[in-house]
């Protein structure tokens, strides 16, 4: 519940459980089955998939996480995961981490045979994404802006320590580019005395 206010005030990405799920569950089928232990279901997945959301209730008898980690628990999550099978769920989100703590995901493929997206391998792929992509769309602001230079460039890299950068300007006529060269050598990059090719 916390996930949009800790994102208006937090200028690093925070990634939550529910957007992450329902993000991956649209990857397979428009009519993906909900399954976690409250009746409704959470925002972004009413946001991401409204009416097209199959959401049969929560499993019998589980009405917290403890109940997950009972075998009675994970005997009603499995019927109820059938049952969202049986009424056309093209995958299943699971919409409690409690599920990813009792690990019921893989089990729940094998006894569907359709996707199930545990909430916490959502998470750490949405999470490891936006990890690779911080970097590129913070250089492509930088690039893409009117006072673009490699003056800019450059003091962006310094904070990474291995990287080098190389600016040369050429001028004509009052107007100036600026060339700029990165090489990122790596820890095991050959311009520094390792094995492997050194980007840049």
């Amino acid at each position: 519940p916390a996930v949009d206010d800790l994102r208006e005030k937090l200028d690093i990405p925070v990634i939550g459980a529910g957007s992450s799920v329902a993000a991956m569950a649209s990857r397979y089928g428009d009519r993906p089955g909900i399954l976690g232990i409250t009746d409704y279901a959470p925002e972004p997945y009413d946001r991401i998939f409204g009416n097209r959301l199959i959401n049969l209730g929560t499993p019998e008898g589980v009405k917290g996480t403890l109940d997950l980690m009972t075998d009675k628990g994970r005997e009603s999550v499995i019927r109820k995961a059938l049952e969202l099978k049986a009424a056309g769920a093209s995958s299943i989100a699971l919409a409690c981490t409690g599920m990813s703590t009792i690990g019921i995901s893989d089990l729940l493929m094998k006894k569907c045979a359709i996707p199930v997206i545990d909430p916490v391998l959502a998470e750490s792929v949405c999470t490891y994404f936006e990890c690779l992509m911080r970097p590129i769309l913070e250089l492509y602001d930088i690039l893409d802006s009117s006072f673009a230079s490699g003056k800019a460039i450059n003091t962006y890299f310094e904070q990474f320590d291995t990287s080098q950068v190389e600016i040369r300007t050429m001028s004509q006529q009052g107007h100036a580019t600026d060339f700029v060269k990165i090489r990122i050598p790596g820890r095991y990059g050959k311009t520094t005395g390792g094995t492997a090719p050194t980007l840049g």
